[in-house]
């Protein structure tokens, strides 16, 4: 599930965001990033499967102060008709495959 983060950076030095926009992009599932505020000193990272505490917490580590302000799932508009025919449409697989070459 998609999520938006927003995190409070201590100051609003442009050192400091520079380095939090290099923290956000190592994290896997980061989608994109945005800078916000007047001073630039909030960044908001979109992404799926972020951990929004280890995020802070990293940023918290390298940066002085780092204080998590809100998370907000960002929900899919899919029905639960389209969730059926997108699950009915994968061929289902056997359970085993014998590997072809122990029994030729």
């Amino acid at each position: 599930m998609k999520q938006k983060i927003v995190i409070k950076l201590g100051n609003g030095n442009n050192r400091y965001s520079s380095k939090a926009m290099k923290i956000a992009a190592g994290v896997s599932g980061v989608e994109s990033m945005t800078l916000l505020g007047e001073n630039k000193d909030r960044i908001m990272v979109i992404g799926a499967g972020i951990d929004a505490v280890s995020l802070t917490k990293c940023m918290r580590k390298k940066l002085g102060s780092a204080e998590l302000i809100s998370l907000v799932p960002i929900g899919n508009n899919e029905t639960e008709e389209e969730k059926i025919e997108a699950i009915i449409q994968y061929p289902k697989r056997p359970s085993y495959q014998y590997p072809s070459w122990r029994y030729y």
